[in-house]
């Protein structure tokens, strides 16, 4: 027997229909997870979670307490999860491989580095005796400044859009320092690197000093192969060999722990190869060290790119672009490489 619209109760007395506080300009829409047909607002007013297409991003905040519960379960929405005071921990409704997390949004330490050192204003081949790169210009606000570290006068610095690390001789630059507004917990580091070729030598690209030492370093060897190291080289966080002329986006944190000591230090690092996407079969390589690494026990002072210990780096040498460093807090909670990748700087523009 059919069913009859105009009988008692209308189309609410069909099974595969459910309506409940029914308002109106409202519509019906078809419920897959119910099977029945339900009463739903049109498009001037606001859809329920269940009816949002697939691949949507909502976004929830974090301004002080706890976090808000995730507002729905579906794990084809993502959750874009705001923290605006930059000590929040990862929320228990986050979903691994399908949320992300960005810690301080707008604060000092927000996603995206605040300012970089690009090469800007300085002319490729122009003559600077003061070993500072127009410090009041490229400076990452008051009190830090980038500089290069010379036994003697330069008579040339390989500019452009980068710095061209080429040997440790007294007229090239052996090293690019960024010395930090004040000493922190915690650094992050990134930067555009290319080899016209690589050394015959293991040489330090990328690393944080505190007041006396390195705290953590990434190295790269004759094969194009990198890794971390602490004072000790840490084998397992080796990438697989990258060919000359890549164009590689290196992103790297230090963090002391809360309590520091020799052995509880993290170092947790991300390279994007922008030249062969299909390196590492994703394009990518990550590694983290946890916290079990001697990093030090004192705060970050500074970072540093490019640091030879011989002369064997071709003329050409490695060139080194967009170059950011930047104190931040990490949240010992955070350990899942998902929570790990929220600290890094977005990719330079």
């Amino acid at each position: 027997m059919g069913f009859n619209p105009g009988g008692s109760g209308g189309i609410a007395g069909a099974s595969d229909v459910a309506l409940s506080g029914v308002q109106d300009n409202e519509v019906l829409t078809y419920d897959s997870a119910s099977s029945k047909w339900q009463n739903d607002v049109t498009s001037g007013g606001a859809p329920t979670y269940a009816n949002l297409p697939s691949g949507t991003t909502v976004s929830v905040y974090y301004i002080s307490g706890t976090w808000p519960a995730r507002p729905t379960s579906r794990t084809d929405i993502t959750v874009q999860w705001l923290d605006f005071v930059g000590d929040a921990s990862i929320p228990s409704g986050l979903i691994e491989s399908v949320d992300v997390i960005y810690h301080d949004v707008g604060g000092s330490q927000s996603d995206q580095i605040a300012a970089r050192w690009t090469g800007d204003g300085v002319v490729d081949g122009t003559v600077i005796s003061t070993g500072n790169v127009n410090a009041s210009g490229n400076a990452f606000g008051a009190g830090t400044d980038w500089t290069y570290s010379i036994s003697g006068a330069p008579t040339a610095v390989y500019a452009g859009d980068g710095f061209r690390v080429s040997s440790s001789t007294t007229t090239d630059i052996s090293r690019i320092d960024a010395t930090l507004q004040s000493s922190e917990t915690a650094i992050r580091m990134q930067c555009m690197l290319t080899a016209s070729a690589y050394p015959n030598e293991v040489w330090s690209a990328v690393g944080s000093r505190n007041s006396s030492a390195w705290s953590g370093r990434l190295y790269i060897g004759n094969d194009g192969r990198c890794w971390l190291n602490d004072g000790t080289e840490i084998i397992q966080s080796t990438t697989p060999m990258t060919a000359v002329g890549d164009r590689l986006l290196v992103d790297m944190v230090v963090a002391l722990a809360s309590a520091p000591t020799t052995s509880n230090g993290r170092l947790f690092y991300r390279i994007r190869n922008l030249t062969n996407t299909s390196w590492n079969t994703t394009g990518e390589f990550f590694w983290d060290s946890g916290y079990t690494r001697n990093v030090g026990t004192q705060p970050m002072t500074a970072a540093r790119y490019g640091k030879l210990a011989n002369t064997t780096i071709p003329s050409a040498g490695m060139l080194f672009e967009q170059l950011g460093a930047e104190g931040i807090t990490v949240n010992p909670s955070d350990t899942s490489e998902q929570a790990a990748k929220a600290y890094f700087a977005d990719a330079p523009v």
